[in-house]
């Protein structure tokens, strides 16, 4: 969360949020020196509360752009802010009488949880709109600690800016210590958003944004492309059009991006398929992927399983046999070593690593 705090702390200074705190840090200077400052005094404080709530849901839902202040937000129905009003005065109340009934550590004690606890009353008011919530303790301490020491972040937060408002508000006029405490409201409510966000999983919360669910729906319509791909080449291949199926094979992966990931799905799709040649085709282009993306074992793998198919099958491409063979003979797999160094000598005659072939070659000779 450390990560994220001068996104956080800088977001009051952007977009539509600057606008707003200087629109009602004037409306609080009118409010305070004119007959009609107690409507804009009213106005000043209310509607950035609403628009803070605003924040921490569009954040909370993944959207870390600040949003204008629209009709919406200004409705009379929408009753957040002084849901949380209602439970700050019953919290002080509770104090008081804590006070009165057990003592004045009694009373701190209640007083800082209830300020610890600000960030996921707020939380719960904006996701849910539920007073319930925002009082049941086991729900409130349940996003505690799914969020772990990330929330601890986001409760120091508003201390430090309160304390530094705090001490700065005797040198500044009264309109400007206003907008600093704007800032701090708005940049609080955006840092818990954030810290829902970012504890989603943990939280069972489903935001309107989440990069992994897009990913999944990404992945799962390129899955599905791929089969069409699958079914279209497969009714070529039947038909005696191999070269034709694996057209259709490599045009369709590249659409999808020709990642390696894809082309082992393939593969294993084409090992179940009745003829031969499109497995042992593809699997020559998936052994020179996998080789260049020094993914060796997975290609040593394809090559076990383009063997089960062909007993003549081979490695085409010089430069990857040597690798393969090798590894396989660390394996203690000799036979297969030396199956994928068979020939080499004659296949590739003036290839550099003919030497290389010859002593491995030789000591597996001695292995048997």
């Amino acid at each position: 969360m450390l990560e994220e705090l001068p996104a956080a702390l800088s977001y009051p200074c952007r977009g539509h949020a600057v606008v707003i705190i200087a629109v009602f840090a004037v409306l609080f200077w009118i409010g305070s020196s004119s007959p009609l400052g107690l409507v804009a005094a009213i106005i000043a404080v209310s509607w950035p509360m609403k628009y803070a709530y605003h924040v921490l849901e569009r954040t909370a839902h993944g959207r870390f752009q600040p949003p204008p202040m629209t009709v919406e937000l200004v409705n009379p129905l929408s009753q957040q802010p002084l849901k949380h009003l209602l439970l700050l005065l019953a919290a002080f109340a509770l104090c008081y009488w804590s006070e009165v009934l057990l003592g004045r550590w009694a009373s701190a004690t209640l007083f800082t949880l209830i300020l610890l606890l600000q960030p996921a009353i707020a939380a719960q008011i904006a996701l849910d709109d539920d007073l319930l919530m925002a009082l049941d303790p086991t729900a409130l301490l349940g996003l505690v600690r799914a969020c772990g020491r990330d929330y601890a972040i986001v409760t120091a937060v508003p201390l430090l800016l309160g304390v530094a408002i705090y001490l700065a508000a005797g040198h500044l006029a009264p309109a400007l210590t206003f907008a600093l405490m704007l800032y701090a409201v708005i940049a609080t409510f955006h840092l818990t958003g954030r810290l829902l966000y970012r504890h989603r999983d943990a939280l069972g919360f489903e935001p309107d944004l989440a990069p992994e669910r897009d990913e999944s729906e990404r992945r799962h319509r390129q899955r599905a492309e791929i089969n069409r791909v699958l079914d279209e080449a497969y009714r070529a291949a039947s038909s005696n059009r191999s070269r034709d199926a694996m057209a259709t094979l490599e045009a369709g992966l590249k659409r999808q991006g020709d990642r390696v990931e894809d082309h082992i799905y393939v593969h294993g799709q084409l090992l179940d398929w009745p003829m031969p040649e499109p497995a042992l085709r593809h699997g020559q282009v998936l052994i020179t992927r996998l080789v260049r993306a020094r993914r060796l074992a997975e290609a040593l793998e394809v090559y076990e399983r383009c063997l089960s198919l062909s007993q003549e099958f081979r490695v085409e491409e010089a430069g990857q046999v040597l690798p393969i063979a090798r590894l396989a003979h660390t394996l203690g797999k000799t036979e297969l070593a030396s199956h994928v160094l068979k020939g080499f000598a004659a296949r590739f005659p003036d290839h550099p690593d003919g030497g290389a072939v010859l002593r491995l070659e030789s000591e597996l000779s001695q292995r048997r």
